[in-house]
């Protein structure tokens, strides 16, 4: 087996890291990903698309939670008491 090989649970998970990844990223990712989140509509031309991929707005609810969810985990300093420990030293 080569070094390079990939486990299969990798390569399941793959794409929905890069799909949040993208969407983490904000606006400008998801519309430079193109046709892969925003489907051309009917028989647009590339100009069409391009205008339509200009109009549309990306509401980033998900980064906003992130970001809020972040703050809340690292808002306050970590503390650990382990049984048995000395604490005189």
């Amino acid at each position: 087996m080569p070094v390079d090989t990939k486990h299969p649970d990798y390569l399941k998970a793959l794409e929905r890291w890069k799909r949040n990844r993208d969407v983490l990223a904000g606006e400008d990712a998801v519309k430079a990903a193109g046709e892969k989140y925003l489907p051309r509509i009917g028989a647009q031309t590339d100009v069409e698309y391009q205008a339509y991929l200009k109009r549309a707005s990306f509401f980033n609810a998900t980064a906003r939670t992130h970001d809020g969810l972040t703050g809340m985990q690292f808002r306050k300093t970590p503390a650990a008491e382990l049984p048995g420990q000395i604490k005189d030293w």
